[in-house]
């Protein structure tokens, strides 16, 4: 498991010309798909810090000993 979560920015995306082609929408879905898979693993992350914090509140309510 990673020490620090991951940092997410706004992808550069390339600058396409007026006329879109196959290979144009497949490399800009594949700089969004980066961009979303970053945003997922950040999220994630976060989640399972959270619930870690979470049961840790939650067993130093009941009994003082955390």
């Amino acid at each position: 498991m990673a020490d620090y979560i991951v940092k997410s920015k706004a992808p550069a995306l390339a600058i396409t010309p007026t006329q879109f082609t196959q290979q144009h929408f497949d490399l800009f879905n594949q700089q969004l798909r980066v961009y979303f898979n970053t945003l997922d693993t950040a999220n994630g992350q976060t989640i399972t810090e959270d619930n870690k914090l979470n049961a840790l509140i939650w067993l130093n309510a009941g009994t003082g000993l955390f």
